[in-house]
Protein backbone atom coordinates (compact mmCIF):
# COMPACT_ATOMS: atom_id res chain seq x y z
CA UNK A 1 0.00 0.00 0.00
CA UNK A 2 1.27 3.20 -1.07
CA UNK A 3 2.07 5.78 2.17
CA UNK A 4 -0.05 8.66 3.01
CA UNK A 5 1.68 12.20 3.29
CA UNK A 6 1.49 15.52 4.72
CA UNK A 7 3.35 18.35 3.27
CA UNK A 8 4.24 19.93 6.56
CA UNK A 9 5.45 16.66 8.43
CA UNK A 10 7.88 13.35 7.20
CA UNK A 11 5.53 10.35 6.09
CA UNK A 12 7.84 8.37 8.53
CA UNK A 13 9.51 9.55 12.14
CA UNK A 14 13.35 9.91 11.22
CA UNK A 15 16.57 10.80 12.88
CA UNK A 16 15.65 14.18 14.81
CA UNK A 17 18.80 16.04 12.80
CA UNK A 18 16.47 16.36 10.28
CA UNK A 19 13.75 19.14 10.58
CA UNK A 20 11.02 19.30 7.70
CA UNK A 21 10.73 22.16 5.87
CA UNK A 22 8.02 21.10 3.71
CA UNK A 23 6.92 18.61 0.87
CA UNK A 24 8.85 19.67 -2.54
CA UNK A 25 7.18 17.20 -4.50
CA UNK A 26 6.06 13.86 -5.61
CA UNK A 27 5.95 11.05 -7.99
CA UNK A 28 5.25 7.72 -8.97
CA UNK A 29 8.83 6.80 -7.07
CA UNK A 30 9.00 8.55 -4.22
CA UNK A 31 7.82 12.18 -1.98
CA UNK A 32 10.59 14.85 -1.27
CA UNK A 33 10.91 17.00 1.50
CA UNK A 34 13.01 20.16 1.48
CA UNK A 35 14.51 19.77 4.99
CA UNK A 36 17.66 21.18 7.32
CA UNK A 37 20.33 19.16 8.98
CA UNK A 38 21.09 20.29 12.14
CA UNK A 39 23.93 18.54 12.57
CA UNK A 40 25.89 19.56 9.72
CA UNK A 41 23.79 22.87 8.95
CA UNK A 42 22.34 22.90 5.80
CA UNK A 43 19.43 22.58 3.54
CA UNK A 44 18.86 18.95 2.18
CA UNK A 45 16.34 17.24 0.49
CA UNK A 46 14.79 14.08 1.63
CA UNK A 47 13.47 11.27 -0.69
CA UNK A 48 11.31 8.37 0.75
CA UNK A 49 9.58 5.67 -1.49
CA UNK A 50 5.65 6.14 -2.10
CA UNK A 51 5.54 2.27 -1.24
CA UNK A 52 7.41 0.14 1.35
CA UNK A 53 7.49 -2.63 -1.02
CA UNK A 54 10.63 -4.58 -1.53
CA UNK A 55 10.90 -3.14 -5.20
CA UNK A 56 10.61 0.08 -4.19
CA UNK A 57 13.39 -0.29 -1.30
CA UNK A 58 15.77 -1.97 -3.86
CA UNK A 59 15.12 0.99 -6.50
CA UNK A 60 15.93 3.48 -3.71
CA UNK A 61 19.24 1.65 -2.65
CA UNK A 62 20.32 1.70 -6.17
CA UNK A 63 19.69 5.39 -6.48
CA UNK A 64 21.80 5.48 -3.40
CA UNK A 65 24.74 3.86 -4.51
CA UNK A 66 24.34 5.29 -8.19
CA UNK A 67 24.56 8.68 -7.07
CA UNK A 68 27.60 7.86 -4.75
CA UNK A 69 29.70 6.82 -7.61
CA UNK A 70 29.42 9.35 -9.65
CA UNK A 71 30.28 12.50 -8.95
CA UNK A 72 29.51 15.29 -12.01
CA UNK A 73 28.12 19.29 -11.66
CA UNK A 74 25.05 17.85 -13.24
CA UNK A 75 24.07 14.77 -10.83
CA UNK A 76 22.39 14.98 -7.38
CA UNK A 77 24.68 14.46 -4.68
CA UNK A 78 23.42 11.82 -2.05
CA UNK A 79 24.57 12.35 1.48
CA UNK A 80 23.08 9.27 3.52
CA UNK A 81 20.25 6.68 3.00
CA UNK A 82 18.41 5.40 6.08
CA UNK A 83 15.34 3.33 7.67
CA UNK A 84 12.92 5.06 10.25
CA UNK A 85 12.54 3.15 12.98
CA UNK A 86 8.89 2.27 11.81
CA UNK A 87 7.73 -1.58 11.04
CA UNK A 88 7.13 -1.89 7.02
CA UNK A 89 8.75 1.76 6.33
CA UNK A 90 10.13 3.41 3.92
CA UNK A 91 13.79 4.24 3.44
CA UNK A 92 14.69 7.48 3.09
CA UNK A 93 17.33 9.06 1.10
CA UNK A 94 19.39 12.57 1.94
CA UNK A 95 19.85 14.49 -1.10
CA UNK A 96 21.44 17.34 -2.05
CA UNK A 97 19.03 20.03 -2.21
CA UNK A 98 18.64 21.57 -5.51
CA UNK A 99 17.41 25.16 -5.27
CA UNK A 100 16.28 26.10 -8.97
CA UNK A 101 13.52 26.10 -11.65
CA UNK A 102 12.21 22.71 -12.93
CA UNK A 103 12.92 23.10 -16.77
CA UNK A 104 9.39 22.31 -17.24
CA UNK A 105 7.97 25.15 -15.52
CA UNK A 106 10.66 27.42 -16.84
CA UNK A 107 8.27 30.28 -17.96
CA UNK A 108 11.39 32.26 -19.87
CA UNK A 109 12.30 31.83 -23.74
CA UNK A 110 15.96 30.48 -23.75
CA UNK A 111 18.78 31.79 -26.05
CA UNK A 112 19.82 29.05 -28.78
CA UNK A 113 23.35 29.50 -27.02
CA UNK A 114 21.60 28.95 -23.54
CA UNK A 115 19.67 25.94 -24.85
CA UNK A 116 22.55 24.75 -26.12
CA UNK A 117 24.41 24.74 -23.28
CA UNK A 118 22.16 23.16 -20.99
CA UNK A 119 22.23 20.03 -23.01
CA UNK A 120 25.41 20.10 -23.51
CA UNK A 121 26.20 19.83 -19.57
CA UNK A 122 23.53 17.29 -19.57
CA UNK A 123 24.97 15.11 -22.35
CA UNK A 124 28.46 15.46 -20.04
CA UNK A 125 26.71 14.13 -17.37
CA UNK A 126 24.84 11.12 -18.92
CA UNK A 127 28.03 10.16 -20.38
CA UNK A 128 29.93 9.77 -16.35
CA UNK A 129 26.65 8.17 -15.63
CA UNK A 130 26.96 5.76 -18.52
CA UNK A 131 30.90 4.81 -17.90
CA UNK A 132 29.62 3.99 -14.75
CA UNK A 133 27.15 1.20 -16.09
CA UNK A 134 24.00 3.27 -15.79
CA UNK A 135 21.23 4.62 -17.82
CA UNK A 136 19.08 7.06 -17.30
CA UNK A 137 15.95 6.20 -18.93
CA UNK A 138 14.22 9.39 -17.96
CA UNK A 139 15.44 12.54 -19.35
CA UNK A 140 12.63 15.09 -19.22
CA UNK A 141 12.07 18.57 -18.26
CA UNK A 142 10.62 17.35 -14.99
CA UNK A 143 13.17 15.66 -13.87
CA UNK A 144 15.41 18.42 -14.26
CA UNK A 145 16.45 22.01 -11.82
CA UNK A 146 18.08 24.58 -13.16
CA UNK A 147 20.35 25.77 -10.45
CA UNK A 148 21.38 29.25 -10.45
CA UNK A 149 25.37 29.48 -9.78
CA UNK A 150 26.83 32.93 -10.31
CA UNK A 151 26.39 34.03 -13.31
CA UNK A 152 25.33 30.79 -15.06
CA UNK A 153 22.57 27.98 -14.96
CA UNK A 154 23.45 24.79 -14.53
CA UNK A 155 20.75 21.88 -15.39
CA UNK A 156 20.98 19.00 -12.82
CA UNK A 157 19.08 15.70 -13.24
CA UNK A 158 16.99 15.04 -9.77
CA UNK A 159 15.81 11.51 -10.24
CA UNK A 160 17.36 8.00 -10.81
CA UNK A 161 14.58 5.80 -9.34
CA UNK A 162 14.44 4.37 -12.95
CA UNK A 163 17.93 4.38 -13.80
CA UNK A 164 18.78 0.56 -15.01
CA UNK A 165 22.63 -1.20 -16.25
CA UNK A 166 24.01 0.26 -19.28
CA UNK A 167 22.90 -1.50 -22.47
CA UNK A 168 22.85 -0.50 -26.13
CA UNK A 169 19.12 -0.02 -26.21
CA UNK A 170 19.19 2.09 -22.64
CA UNK A 171 22.56 4.22 -23.79
CA UNK A 172 20.30 5.16 -27.08
CA UNK A 173 17.29 5.86 -25.06
CA UNK A 174 18.87 8.39 -23.31
CA UNK A 175 20.71 9.56 -26.50
CA UNK A 176 17.36 9.71 -28.08
CA UNK A 177 15.86 11.79 -25.31
CA UNK A 178 18.32 14.66 -25.14
CA UNK A 179 17.93 15.02 -28.83
CA UNK A 180 14.54 15.30 -27.96
CA UNK A 181 14.99 18.07 -25.43
CA UNK A 182 16.62 19.73 -27.34
CA UNK A 183 14.68 19.92 -30.25
CA UNK A 184 11.77 20.65 -27.31
CA UNK A 185 14.24 24.17 -25.90
CA UNK A 186 15.04 25.03 -29.53
CA UNK A 187 11.47 24.80 -31.30
CA UNK A 188 8.77 23.60 -29.05
CA UNK A 189 8.64 20.76 -31.19
CA UNK A 190 7.84 17.36 -30.62
CA UNK A 191 9.96 14.18 -32.74
CA UNK A 192 7.57 13.31 -34.67
CA UNK A 193 6.50 16.35 -35.83
CA UNK A 194 10.46 17.55 -36.53
CA UNK A 195 10.80 13.98 -38.69
CA UNK A 196 7.86 15.12 -41.47
CA UNK A 197 9.13 18.46 -41.69
CA UNK A 198 10.67 18.89 -45.12
CA UNK A 199 13.93 19.67 -45.41
CA UNK A 200 13.86 23.16 -45.69
CA UNK A 201 12.02 23.53 -42.68
CA UNK A 202 14.24 21.80 -40.66
CA UNK A 203 17.38 24.72 -41.84
CA UNK A 204 15.01 27.37 -39.57
CA UNK A 205 16.94 26.02 -36.61
CA UNK A 206 20.16 27.23 -36.18
CA UNK A 207 23.00 25.88 -38.92
CA UNK A 208 23.97 22.42 -37.78
CA UNK A 209 21.51 21.71 -34.59
CA UNK A 210 19.06 20.13 -37.37
CA UNK A 211 21.51 17.95 -38.20
CA UNK A 212 22.70 16.88 -34.27
CA UNK A 213 18.82 16.38 -33.77
CA UNK A 214 17.80 14.47 -36.26
CA UNK A 215 21.17 12.27 -35.66
CA UNK A 216 20.42 11.97 -31.85
CA UNK A 217 16.60 10.73 -32.66
CA UNK A 218 17.15 7.95 -35.34
CA UNK A 219 15.84 4.67 -34.48
CA UNK A 220 18.47 2.65 -36.03
CA UNK A 221 21.63 3.06 -33.98
CA UNK A 222 23.95 3.14 -36.59
CA UNK A 223 22.36 6.15 -38.15
CA UNK A 224 22.60 7.74 -34.24
CA UNK A 225 25.66 8.81 -32.35
CA UNK A 226 27.84 5.76 -31.09
CA UNK A 227 27.70 6.99 -27.39
CA UNK A 228 26.45 10.20 -25.37
CA UNK A 229 30.12 11.11 -25.29
CA UNK A 230 30.01 11.66 -28.91
CA UNK A 231 26.58 13.47 -28.73
CA UNK A 232 28.20 15.72 -25.99
CA UNK A 233 31.50 16.30 -28.27
CA UNK A 234 29.56 17.06 -31.37
CA UNK A 235 27.40 19.62 -28.59
CA UNK A 236 31.10 21.29 -27.90
CA UNK A 237 32.08 21.81 -31.25
CA UNK A 238 28.85 23.24 -33.01
CA UNK A 239 29.22 25.72 -29.50
CA UNK A 240 32.77 26.94 -30.05
CA UNK A 241 32.10 27.52 -33.52
CA UNK A 242 29.11 29.36 -32.73
CA UNK A 243 31.07 31.20 -29.99
CA UNK A 244 34.43 32.15 -32.87
CA UNK A 245 31.76 32.94 -35.45
CA UNK A 246 30.25 35.74 -32.96
CA UNK A 247 33.75 36.48 -31.10
CA UNK A 248 35.24 36.97 -34.98
CA UNK A 249 35.17 40.23 -35.86
CA UNK A 250 35.71 41.58 -32.44
CA UNK A 251 39.15 39.36 -32.18
CA UNK A 252 40.29 41.53 -35.49
CA UNK A 253 40.03 44.60 -33.66
CA UNK A 254 41.65 43.59 -30.37
CA UNK A 255 44.56 41.74 -31.64
CA UNK A 256 44.95 44.32 -33.78
CA UNK A 257 48.81 44.70 -34.21
CA UNK A 258 49.82 42.33 -31.85
CA UNK A 259 52.31 39.90 -32.15
CA UNK A 260 52.31 37.03 -29.82
CA UNK A 261 55.51 34.23 -30.27
CA UNK A 262 55.24 31.05 -28.75
CA UNK A 263 57.82 27.76 -29.59
CA UNK A 264 58.67 29.74 -33.34
CA UNK A 265 55.10 30.76 -34.04
CA UNK A 266 54.63 34.09 -34.74
CA UNK A 267 51.04 35.38 -35.33
CA UNK A 268 50.26 39.00 -36.57
CA UNK A 269 47.00 40.03 -36.46
CA UNK A 270 45.81 43.20 -38.11
CA UNK A 271 42.64 45.10 -38.06
CA UNK A 272 41.08 43.96 -41.65
CA UNK A 273 38.30 40.91 -40.97
CA UNK A 274 39.87 38.90 -44.25
CA UNK A 275 43.07 39.49 -42.74
CA UNK A 276 42.86 37.92 -39.60
CA UNK A 277 40.18 35.07 -41.25
CA UNK A 278 43.55 33.84 -43.37
CA UNK A 279 45.76 33.53 -40.64
CA UNK A 280 43.34 31.98 -38.20
CA UNK A 281 42.63 29.53 -41.06
CA UNK A 282 46.46 29.10 -42.01
CA UNK A 283 47.14 25.08 -41.97
CA UNK A 284 49.24 25.66 -38.70
CA UNK A 285 48.05 23.44 -36.08
CA UNK A 286 45.00 23.21 -33.98
CA UNK A 287 47.49 22.84 -30.91
CA UNK A 288 49.61 25.77 -31.92
CA UNK A 289 46.58 28.20 -32.20
CA UNK A 290 45.45 26.78 -28.84
CA UNK A 291 48.98 27.87 -27.17
CA UNK A 292 48.70 31.08 -28.50
CA UNK A 293 45.54 31.78 -27.08
CA UNK A 294 46.48 30.40 -23.53
CA UNK A 295 49.46 32.52 -23.70
CA UNK A 296 47.22 35.73 -24.44
CA UNK A 297 44.74 34.51 -21.52
CA UNK A 298 46.94 33.93 -18.97
CA UNK A 299 48.27 37.84 -19.71
CA UNK A 300 44.61 39.02 -19.50
CA UNK A 301 44.57 37.10 -15.71
CA UNK A 302 47.70 38.76 -14.39
CA UNK A 303 45.89 42.13 -15.35
CA UNK A 304 42.80 41.62 -14.23
CA UNK A 305 40.85 41.58 -17.27
CA UNK A 306 38.77 38.59 -16.15
CA UNK A 307 35.84 39.50 -19.14
CA UNK A 308 38.24 39.19 -22.00
CA UNK A 309 40.55 36.53 -20.03
CA UNK A 310 37.14 34.23 -20.10
CA UNK A 311 36.55 34.86 -24.19
CA UNK A 312 40.36 34.17 -25.39
CA UNK A 313 40.10 30.89 -22.51
CA UNK A 314 37.26 29.91 -24.73
CA UNK A 315 38.79 30.01 -28.14
CA UNK A 316 41.88 28.49 -26.38
CA UNK A 317 39.98 25.57 -25.20
CA UNK A 318 38.44 25.25 -28.92
CA UNK A 319 41.81 24.72 -30.50
CA UNK A 320 42.94 22.46 -27.78
CA UNK A 321 39.78 20.39 -28.18
CA UNK A 322 39.84 20.52 -32.00
CA UNK A 323 43.90 19.47 -31.78
CA UNK A 324 42.62 16.12 -29.32
CA UNK A 325 40.30 15.57 -31.62
CA UNK A 326 42.95 14.82 -34.58
CA UNK A 327 45.30 13.29 -32.65
CA UNK A 328 43.71 11.97 -29.56
CA UNK A 329 46.79 9.48 -28.14
CA UNK A 330 49.20 12.30 -27.57
CA UNK A 331 49.75 13.26 -24.50
CA UNK A 332 51.08 16.76 -24.95
CA UNK A 333 47.55 17.75 -26.08
CA UNK A 334 45.89 16.60 -23.05
CA UNK A 335 48.66 17.61 -20.87
CA UNK A 336 48.99 21.48 -22.26
CA UNK A 337 44.71 21.58 -21.73
CA UNK A 338 44.78 20.45 -18.39
CA UNK A 339 47.69 22.71 -17.16
CA UNK A 340 45.87 25.95 -19.17
CA UNK A 341 42.32 24.76 -17.05
CA UNK A 342 44.46 24.43 -13.85
CA UNK A 343 44.94 28.56 -14.07
CA UNK A 344 41.45 29.31 -14.91
CA UNK A 345 39.70 29.26 -12.09
CA UNK A 346 39.41 32.94 -11.28
CA UNK A 347 37.52 32.90 -14.22
CA UNK A 348 34.62 30.21 -13.92
CA UNK A 349 32.24 29.64 -11.47
CA UNK A 350 33.20 26.18 -8.70
CA UNK A 351 30.90 24.20 -11.10
CA UNK A 352 31.70 25.21 -14.73
CA UNK A 353 35.74 24.65 -13.25
CA UNK A 354 34.88 21.26 -11.99
CA UNK A 355 33.12 20.24 -15.03
CA UNK A 356 35.56 21.19 -17.20
CA UNK A 357 38.25 19.38 -15.59
CA UNK A 358 36.71 16.10 -14.90
CA UNK A 359 35.07 16.34 -18.89
CA UNK A 360 39.41 16.85 -19.57
CA UNK A 361 40.31 13.88 -17.49
CA UNK A 362 37.97 11.79 -18.41
CA UNK A 363 38.85 12.47 -22.52
CA UNK A 364 42.66 12.09 -21.42
CA UNK A 365 41.85 8.05 -20.49
CA UNK A 366 43.72 5.76 -18.74
CA UNK A 367 47.94 6.75 -18.38
CA UNK A 368 48.57 3.43 -19.28
CA UNK A 369 48.30 4.14 -22.74
CA UNK A 370 50.14 6.46 -23.33
CA UNK A 371 54.03 6.27 -23.92
CA UNK A 372 54.70 8.15 -20.78
CA UNK A 373 52.13 6.72 -18.41
CA UNK A 374 54.55 8.38 -15.42
CA UNK A 375 53.73 11.43 -17.27
CA UNK A 376 49.90 10.95 -17.45
CA UNK A 377 49.57 9.92 -14.05
CA UNK A 378 51.17 13.27 -13.16
CA UNK A 379 49.22 15.28 -14.84
CA UNK A 380 46.29 13.44 -13.18
CA UNK A 381 47.21 14.33 -9.65
CA UNK A 382 47.74 17.63 -10.01
CA UNK A 383 44.46 18.05 -11.88
CA UNK A 384 42.78 16.28 -8.64
CA UNK A 385 44.61 18.66 -6.45
CA UNK A 386 42.57 21.42 -8.05
CA UNK A 387 39.63 19.41 -7.49
CA UNK A 388 39.81 19.09 -4.20
CA UNK A 389 41.07 22.81 -3.33
CA UNK A 390 37.98 24.14 -5.29
CA UNK A 391 35.62 21.59 -4.09
CA UNK A 392 37.51 22.24 -0.36
CA UNK A 393 33.82 23.27 1.26
CA UNK A 394 32.33 20.03 0.47
CA UNK A 395 34.54 17.62 2.65
CA UNK A 396 33.20 14.71 1.30
CA UNK A 397 34.55 15.61 -2.47
CA UNK A 398 37.29 17.41 -1.25
CA UNK A 399 38.41 13.70 0.65
CA UNK A 400 37.66 12.05 -3.02
CA UNK A 401 40.18 13.97 -4.81
CA UNK A 402 42.88 14.15 -2.07
CA UNK A 403 42.90 10.20 -1.61
CA UNK A 404 42.88 10.22 -6.07
CA UNK A 405 45.80 12.91 -6.43
CA UNK A 406 47.41 10.65 -3.95
CA UNK A 407 47.12 7.44 -5.77
CA UNK A 408 48.36 8.56 -9.48
CA UNK A 409 50.97 10.71 -7.68
CA UNK A 410 52.00 7.52 -6.26
CA UNK A 411 51.89 5.57 -9.59
CA UNK A 412 53.62 8.37 -11.46
CA UNK A 413 56.48 7.96 -8.64
CA UNK A 414 57.03 4.42 -9.10
CA UNK A 415 57.63 4.64 -12.89
CA UNK A 416 60.04 7.43 -12.96
CA UNK A 417 62.42 9.12 -10.56
CA UNK A 418 60.53 10.14 -7.08
CA UNK A 419 62.14 13.04 -7.14
CA UNK A 420 60.99 14.80 -10.33
CA UNK A 421 57.87 14.71 -8.63
CA UNK A 422 58.40 16.02 -5.52
CA UNK A 423 56.89 19.64 -5.76
CA UNK A 424 53.80 18.37 -6.57
CA UNK A 425 54.30 16.30 -3.37
CA UNK A 426 55.04 18.88 -1.35
CA UNK A 427 51.96 20.71 -2.40
CA UNK A 428 49.72 17.62 -1.55
CA UNK A 429 51.10 17.65 1.67
CA UNK A 430 50.57 21.47 2.40
CA UNK A 431 47.37 21.08 1.03
CA UNK A 432 46.76 17.94 3.48
CA UNK A 433 48.24 19.55 6.35
CA UNK A 434 45.83 22.62 6.04
CA UNK A 435 42.71 20.90 6.14
CA UNK A 436 42.68 22.40 2.89
CA UNK A 437 42.69 26.13 3.67
CA UNK A 438 46.06 26.50 1.66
Amino acid sequence: MAISYSRDTFPYPIPERYQCEGLLGYGGSGLVYKAYDQRLQRTVAVKFARSPSLVSRNRLVREARLLSQVSHPSLCRVYDIGEPEVTSSSLFLVMEYVEGTRLDKLNKHLSVNDAVEITYQLANALSALHKSGYAHNDVKGHNIILSKQKQSDVPVLVDLSIAENVSRESQQQDIYQVGELLLLLLASMTPDVFLMQPVADKRRLPSGLADIIKKALAVDSYESFTDMSELANTLAKWRAKSYKQRRRLGWATALTASTLILGGLALTAFNKLDTYESIYSAPVHQHSHGQVFAHYTEHLIEDGNLGEAQETAELALSHFDNAISEHGDDLTHHRERIEFLLGLEPIFSDTEYTTRLLNALNNMGAPAKYSRPDAAYHVQAKAYLALARVNKKQEHLRARWVEQAWAALSSAQELSSAEHYLPTQKMLEKFQSSGGTD
